[in-house]
């Protein structure tokens, strides 16, 4: 169902992340059309923890796309596509 989502989507992953590897990031951009990756450097999984330029990168998405949202109280979250049943 990828290739539905019609909306700008922005994928960011740290380098040194051992749950979703650099295959689930590439794979998430090749089939979410207006897509796009970020991979910050010597950054694990937990990147709002591990890396406070995390919130640059998500104010200049949704800054550039007028986007809004109201993030919960643990920040944003998500999933690797190795992870999600079928």
């Amino acid at each position: 169902d990828l290739p539905k989502i019609i909306t700008d989507s922005l994928f960011i992953y740290g380098d040194k992340d051992e749950v979703c590897s650099t295959d689930d990031a590439h794979f998430l951009h090749k089939n979410t059309k207006r897509s796009k990756v970020i991979t910050l450097k010597d950054t694990g999984h937990f990147l709002h923890l591990e890396d406070s330029s995390v919130m640059d990168v998500y104010d200049n998405f949704f800054a550039s796309n007028s986007i809004s949202i109201a993030a919960d109280k643990y920040g944003a979250f998500s999933h690797c596509p190795s992870q999600i049943p079928l």
